[in-house]
Parts: C-alpha cells; sequence; structure tokens
C-alpha cells in the first residue's frame, strides 16, 4: 500500500511536469502560425513591388518621383528586413514540428500515466472527499497540536511562575517563624528582666529599709561633731530626702542655710563611704577624696570638719582633699599643689 501511495505521488509530480511543457509547446507552435502567415503576405507584397518597378521602364528625374520612391524603398527596407525574420523563423519548422512531435508524445505519455494513477486509486479505494476530509483532518490536528504545545508552553511558564510564588512564600513563612521564635524567646527574656527588676526593686526597697536608719545615724554623729551639739539628728526617707531635727522638730534640708545643707549634704557622704568601707567584702578601702567641702563654711566650721576628719583616719589611712582654701593648709600633713605651667602643660611641687 505504502509503495502505491509512493508511485501515486511520483505520477503527480510528472503529469504537472507534463503540462506545463506542453503548455509551453503549444504557445510556441500558435506563434510559429502566424509567423507564416505574416511571411506570405510580406512574400505577395514583395512581388508586386517587383512588377511594378519593371512597369515604369526608363525612368526621367523628377525630384518628386526622386522622394517618393526613396520613402518607398525604405519602407521596402523595412518589409525585407522582416521578411529575413519571416525566413528564419521559417527555417525552425522543423524543429518546432520535432517539439510538437515531442509534445504529442508526452501527451500520450500524461494520458498513460492518467490511466495509472486512475488504476492505482481505484486499487486504494481512493475517493477525491475522503481526501479532502482526511487532509482536512490532518490540518485540524497539526492546528490542534500547535495550540497544544501553546497551551503547554503557557501552563509550563504558569507552573514556574507559581513555584517561585511558592518558594518566595515558604521563605516568607520561614522567615516568619524565625521572628516568632524570636519574639518569643525575646518575650520570655522579658518576662524575666521584668521579674529581676521587680526582684531588684524589692531588695533595693529591703536594703534601703535596712541601710537607711544605719546612714542617718552615721551622719548624725559626723553631724553632731562639725556642730558642736547644735545638730545632733539627721533621717532620711524613702527618697534619701534629708530632713534635719532642729530641738525636738524636724525640718526639710531646704530650711536652713546653705552652708548647713553642704554640710549635712558632706556627712551623708562620709557616712556612705564608711558603710561602703564596712561591706566591701573584699581589699579594705583605706582611702577617701573630698572634692571643695569648704565654699560655703566659715571658719570655726571649717575647723570643726577638719577635727571630725581626723577622727576618721582611724578607718580611713588617707584622706585626700580638693580645695582653693588657702586658710587650711597649714593644718595638713602633706600638701600637693598644682599649678599651670602653660595653655598645654601643668607641674605638680610637694609643700
Amino acid at each position: 500500500m505504502a509503495e502505491q501511495e509512493l508511485a501515486l505521488r511520483t505520477l503527480r509530480r510528472e503529469k504537472e511536469s507534463l503540462l506545463r511543457r506542453i503548455t509551453a509547446d503549444t504557445e510556441a507552435a500558435a506563434d510559429l502560425e502566424r509567423m507564416e502567415e505574416e511571411l506570405a503576405a510580406a512574400e505577395k507584397r514583395l512581388a508586386e513591388l517587383e512588377q511594378t518597378l519593371a512597369g515604369l521602364g526608363e525612368v526621367i528625374y523628377d525630384r518628386e518621383t526622386h522622394l517618393q520612391a526613396r520613402a518607398r524603398l525604405a519602407e521596402l527596407e523595412a518589409l525585407q528586413r522582416r521578411a529575413d525574420q519571416f525566413t528564419e523563423r521559417a527555417s525552425r519548422r522543423g524543429q518546432v514540428a520535432a517539439e510538437i512531435g515531442r509534445t504529442e508524445r508526452m501527451t500520450g505519455e500524461l494520458t498513460r500515466m492518467e490511466e495509472q494513477e486512475l488504476a492505482l486509486q481505484a486499487a486504494l479505494g481512493y475517493e477525491e472527499s475522503d481526501f479532502q476530509a482526511a487532509d482536512a483532518a490532518v490540518k485540524a490536528a497539526m492546528s490542534t497540536m500547535i495550540e497544544a504545545q501553546k497551551s503547554h508552553a503557557s501552563a509550563r511558564e504558569a507552573a514556574a511562575r507559581s513555584r517561585a510564588v511558592e518558594e518566595n512564600l515558604q521563605a516568607q513563612k520561614e522567615e516568619q517563624e524565625k521572628k516568632r521564635q524570636e519574639i518569643a524567646k525575646t518575650a520570655d527574656e522579658i518576662r524575666y528582666l521584668d521579674a529581676l527588676d521587680l526582684y531588684l526593686k524589692k531588695f533595693r526597697v529591703d536594703l534601703a529599709g535596712r541601710i537607711r536608719p544605719l546612714l542617718a545615724r552615721r551622719a548624725s554623729e559626723l553631724l553632731g561633731l562639725t556642730t558642736r551639739g547644735r545638730y545632733t539628728r539627721l533621717e532620711l526617707d524613702e527618697e534619701y530626702q534629708i530632713s534635719l531635727y532642729d530641738g525636738p522638730r524636724s525640718f526639710p534640708l531646704g530650711r536652713f542655710s546653705g552652708g548647713e545643707q553642704d554640710l549635712a549634704n558632706l556627712c551623708l557622704r562620709v557616712a556612705i563611704s564608711q558603710i561602703l568601707a564596712e561591706r566591701s567584702g573584699g581589699a579594705p578601702i583605706n582611702f577617701i577624696v573630698l572634692d571643695e567641702i569648704f565654699g560655703s563654711q566659715d571658719e570655726e566650721r571649717k575647723s570643726l570638719i577638719l577635727d571630725a576628719l581626723v577622727q576618721l583616719s582611724s578607718q580611713f589611712r588617707q584622706i585626700f582633699m580638693i580645695t582653693h582654701v588657702e586658710s587650711i593648709r597649714d593644718n595638713m600633713q602633706v600638701i600637693v599643689e598644682v599649678g599651670l605651667v602653660d595653655e598645654q602643660r601643668s607641674e605638680v611641687r610637694m609643700l
């Protein structure tokens, strides 16, 4: 069956080729017939002109006649050239006849091929309507396949986009989970810190409740020494604000003079240093620094403060005071003077 179909297609191609050649030969035969008719007419006209020329006899020159003759000669020469062309074409008559014969043989061959084609079609059960229907079905199937390929490509692109979106969502989900864990961890830390802050506040309140009376007692002792017993009691509230007793009554520190306020604050700072030194738990604290504590005090108070500091020497081996007050120089065991040399240098001297 496949060989018959191949032979049928081959016959169809050869048939089309022969039809083209027959058409070309038919047109050439028509041209040849037309040229033969034109050649016969030209030969007849030439004979008539030669006969007319022979009947003229002796010719007497006449310019007008001469010009007419020249024009007639040009016409005859043109006719001669056409006659030559027709003669040349006539010489090809044999070749054209051969072509016609060949065309006739080709026509016969074409007829034979058509008969073979019909026979093959009959053997194949060929029907033109079936062929057209099958051809239409093939074209429809090709169109469907192309559309399916386009749909497949679109589906692949959509799938790729979907995968990209899915991967992005997965990454976002993982990032959110990571942040959720961090938030949970941070929340736990906040709870721990809140609890620690609460306990520290309670501890601070408890510690302050235990230390505040001790601070007040130590500061009161120093205050009594530095005021010759004028003020012997100092109290601290929960915010560590100072109150002084003047006689049996307690008054806020702001009621007293600036020198008395500075003295009360000094006594509290020294008391804090004493308690820290006692409770350091490590190496003992034997050193205290006091900066400009005499500025607002009169001479009597300055002397009383120095006497009180001397009593603290049993606890603090070194008491370092920074001051610009010259009147206390003679009461100091060691004096270190710092002087300015220039804008960038200073010097220290032991006096």
